[in-house]
């Protein structure tokens, strides 16, 4: 297999993970209830950090109740941090933008540290 035709793979390989996480975050939309992301967002609004709220889930165990609280570290609140002054439905898109952004970066970084800058190797 030649070299271009080995770059024209990864570069079609290597969005797969963006278009997977954008189709996700479509399906999911902004359906907060048991997603990491409203946990943060809710327990950063009211500034209760590890308490129940909205996006808390409950499931039944041996007949008892188990809540699914938040258990995000600390410093994972600073990133939520400026989207919790707008409401969920702003917010939730603008995350997933962000996460999108982040990842399409992260995938041209490992794509130029792969094969460099698109040039084939010297012989």
């Amino acid at each position: 297999m030649s070299y271009d035709c080995r770059v024209r793979m990864a570069r079609r390989l290597l969005w797969i993970p963006v278009v997977l996480h954008l189709a996700l975050c479509g399906i999911v939309g902004y359906q907060q209830e048991g997603l990491d992301f409203g946990k943060m967002y809710f327990a950063t609004r009211d500034g209760k950090l590890y308490a129940l709220n909205p996006a808390s889930t409950e499931v039944r165990v041996e007949g008892r109740v188990v809540h699914h609280r938040n258990l995000n570290p600390p410093q994972m609140f600073l990133l939520v941090e400026p989207l919790a002054a707008w409401p969920i439905e702003v917010a939730w898109p603008v995350w997933v933008s962000l996460q999108v952004l982040v990842s399409a970066m992260l995938v041209r970084w490992v794509f130029l540290r792969r094969f460099g800058s698109g040039s084939p190797p010297a012989p």
